[in-house]
């Protein structure tokens, strides 16, 4: 894989003002210029800029059965234990993200990935309801042995088990080197968590690494193999490895996190947590969260800018590799399917009640 890029990477050699002219009809409403930051220490409310993506919206028509499967599932499942949380989960309506993320595929896969998305939102408040410092103890007794449960389908705890459940419907059907990927990105976005909760203890991380780990705790490689299994096709392993393919998910990890950072910033630091983009560059630079959260925004529609160009060099590698039509066909609609999640994943944050 890639190495991340450094922290003032210009991508593909072109300057941000360059970047600004391309990119900027796709930014809405930024309520100030792309290029200027509020003075810091402004007392400025905060506000979530307008910004949109350019990729195509489209919606299925399951979200309305997706959102009573998941509340019948978290039930049987044993997850968010207490009622207000639990409302305020259902409240934000998963099933619209789950039926926007994946339009083209049918009500079970669907379904199977609202469930996903509720497991990443369960693990989400496991951890937001335990001090700082019980973090790592708690991870450590209930993910310790997660690898080997996805193995052998043992687990003892509910969000173990919902997992252990969750894995077999997905990777059934599925290619061994499929799985394989799939359980890699998955015991990384878990592990994740536990290294969010060292950094809670301990000293945050500087930039770099930050949006390094980022990728993962979002829960964002795992998602987007996710498009292959509801096409029930496994991208071949060159072109999954290719330069323009990997490019593709991590331009796309940056887009989902840091758009879930700027939206959850402000409810992140009223809980003490440093831990988003905007949180990050405000305690490295002294400056507002809305100065924090526009350089944020600059981030994202730069590596739209990388996305798109990742998507032009994935056609061009696919003819040079002479795929076979229906095969170069299928990579497109996953390349196709991933840029159809990062458009879902705004839609929903910027509709969902979860983050007002």
């Amino acid at each position: 894989m890639a190495t991340p890029p450094p922290d003032n990477h210009r991508p593909n050699g072109r300057e941000p003002a360059e970047l600004d002219a391309k990119y900027a009809k796709y930014a809405k409403n930024w309520g100030t210029d792309m290029r200027q930051d509020e003075h810091p220490g402004t007392d400025a409310a905060y506000r979530v800029p307008d910004f949109t993506l350019p990729f195509p919206e489209r919606s299925g028509p399951y979200a309305e059965t997706a959102c009573r499967d998941g509340d019948s599932w978290i039930t049987r499942a044993g997850l968010f234990p207490d009622p207000a949380v639990r409302a305020k989960i259902m409240a934000a309506r998963t099933g619209d993200l789950a039926t926007r993320a994946m339009p083209f595929a049918d009500e079970d896969m669907v379904l199977l990935l609202n469930r996903w998305i509720l497991w990443t939102l369960a693990l989400d408040e496991f951890f937001d309801g335990l001090p700082f410092e019980d973090r790592v103890t708690a991870f450590d007794r209930v993910f310790g042995d997660v690898a080997e449960s996805l193995t052998t389908g043992k687990a003892d705890h509910p969000m173990t088990v919902a997992l252990v459940e969750l894995w077999r419907a997905t990777v059934t059907p599925m290619s061994a080197v499929w799985e394989r990927r799939f359980r890699r990105n998955t015991l990384r976005f878990i592990h994740a968590m536990r290294v969010e909760s060292v950094h809670h203890t301990s000293s945050p991380p500087g930039i770099p690494d930050y949006i390094a780990e980022r990728r993962y705790s979002f829960w964002c490689y795992a998602a987007m193999d996710l498009v292959e299994r509801a096409e029930m096709f496994d991208v071949p392993v060159d072109v999954y490895r290719s330069e323009p393919y990997q490019g593709l998910y991590e331009a796309g990890a940056d887009i989902a996190g840091w758009t879930n950072d700027v939206f959850s910033a402000p409810a992140e630091l009223a809980k003490g947590e440093m831990l988003t983009l905007p949180g990050l560059l405000m305690l490295q630079q002294g400056c507002a969260l809305q100065s924090a959260a526009l350089q944020t925004l600059g981030r994202i529609y730069r590596r739209v800018g990388d996305f798109l160009d990742h998507q032009a060099r994935l056609r061009v590698l696919l003819d040079d590799l002479r795929c076979p039509a229906e095969e170069r066909d299928r990579v497109i609609r996953c390349a196709d399917g991933i840029a159809t999640w990062l458009v879902a994943n705004h839609d929903w944050h910027r509709r969902s009640s979860r983050y007002k």
